[in-house]
């Protein structure tokens, strides 16, 4: 494991090298440009080897693709056990549906296609949305290249990347003024991943009433859609197997990266790494913690944007919009790893876009920590020596996610209340 990191850091020192020949201008353009890509290639080929799962697809052929065989055939298989794999609402399965048509094998071959062409479109709409110059645009595709959420959920065979781009759509959407159509895309990737449904609170909050509207109506007629579709019991059973038992019962898997998650794993004792059950009794410890730390970060948002007022450019919008993700993430009680790929959009905006520019409090030391602890592969915890130092990993430093996407919130609250302070 801790070799992985050697090698990935060795990535980093290679890309900064060759970007500061480049700035020298002593390297012809089709040479670096070449270069560029042979280290690219390089990097995802062996993001692609060490990364997690184990199992290729893992996700898409235990769960996608037969839940698309279920809703067609049997709904009411949808939600087998106390722990069942496909945890959507069950109208959400049909969004697999063209997969059956598809030999078993061929199908996964079209998953892993179109993962990697988000890989492609993921950076140039970031581009797009951040940069302003090359420098810009070169930084963005590192992030995306190293990104091991975006890998981890290209690997699992996840859907997380292409909400992803539902969510940069989004935000063309909402700074575009084009409400209805950012609440709509907000809706959907929120139905898709549960968590994002937070942005509603969002946009109620900040009284964006035709985003409002559009998110609610698509939430609203989707569910009742699901309901006159399969029924109100296989909608409740969907609920009370795969949403309430985590109310009150962590996961703490090690790719479980929420606050929920990160204290099971340093406060309930025992190895919990590679469980994927709630915790029936994790104890009033964890229960109190749990309850402090969600009250403070919840309480710094809203204090943070009261005190800042409604948002009045672009800028205070984006601030808001990265805040909404990191505390989506953070809240949730299961916020996967892969959910982390939807931060390259504040850390794209952040590191290659104006933020950057106009950031006069937060260290440069600060931001690469925390792209960094956002980036790193997704492992599990193997043998390491001394046991004293695999202890601090596996309960401590696997929960690099979560502790990189409170860092994040940090920066950009702060950002929110400075950069509103100066404007007054």
């Amino acid at each position: 494991m801790l070799a992985i990191y050697g090698i990935y850091a060795l990535f980093g020192l290679a890309a900064w090298i060759w970007a500061q020949l480049g700035q020298s201008k002593r390297l012809p353009a089709k040479v670096q440009t070449a270069g560029w890509i042979i280290l690219a290639v390089a990097a995802l080929a062996w993001l692609w080897t060490v990364s997690e799962p184990r199992i290729v697809l893992s996700d898409f052929k235990k769960a996608y693709l037969p839940a698309a065989r279920h809703v067609l055939h049997d709904p009411a298989a949808l939600y087998p056990g106390v722990s069942p794999t496909f945890t959507n609402l069950p109208i959400i399965a049909y969004l697999f549906t063209p997969f059956t048509l598809l030999p078993p094998r061929f199908a996964g071959w079209v998953m892993i296609a179109g993962g990697f062409v988000c890989l492609a479109v993921i950076p140039w709409v970031l581009a797009r949305l951040f940069a302003s110059d090359a420098q810009g645009r070169l930084m963005i595709a590192a992030l995306c290249v190293m990104s091991g959420p975006l890998m981890n959920s290209i690997r699992e065979g996840n859907t997380t990347h292409w909400v992803f781009l539902l969510i940069l759509f989004a935000w063309r959407g909402f700074a575009s003024r084009r409400d209805v159509l950012a609440g709509v895309c907000l809706a959907i990737a929120g139905l898709i991943k549960l968590p994002l449904l937070l942005f509603g609170v969002w946009l109620f909050a900040r009284k964006r009433w035709q985003a409002v509207a559009a998110f609610s109506g698509t939430v609203v007629l989707t569910s009742a859609a699901s309901v006159a579709l399969f029924g109100f019991e296989l909608n409740r059973i969907w609920y009370e197997r795969c949403i309430a038992p985590f109310s009150r019962q962590p996961l703490a898997a090690f790719n479980v990266q929420s606050i929920d998650g990160m204290l099971a794993r340093i406060l309930v004792p025992g190895d919990h790494l590679m469980q994927w059950e709630a915790i029936v009794e994790p104890g009033q410890v964890f229960l109190t913690a749990k309850f402090l730390v969600t009250l403070l970060v919840v309480a710094c948002v809203i204090v943070t944007c009261v005190l800042a007022g409604a948002p009045k450019s672009e800028r205070d919008w984006k601030l808001e919009f990265g805040i909404t993700l990191c505390l989506a993430l953070l809240l949730s009680p299961l916020s996967w790893s892969h959910y982390y790929l939807l931060l390259l959009f504040p850390l794209s905006w952040g590191l290659a876009g104006s933020l950057r520019q106009e950031d006069k409090i937060t260290p440069g030391w600060l931001w690469g920590i925390t792209a960094v602890l956002l980036a790193l592969p997704v492992l599990r915890v193997g043998p390491v020596e001394p046991p004293l130092l695999r202890e601090i990993i596996a309960h401590l430093a696997i929960s690099h996610y979560a502790i990189g996407g409170l860092m994040l919130l940090g920066i950009l609250l702060a950002q929110r209340r400075y950069l509103r302070t100066r404007a007054r």
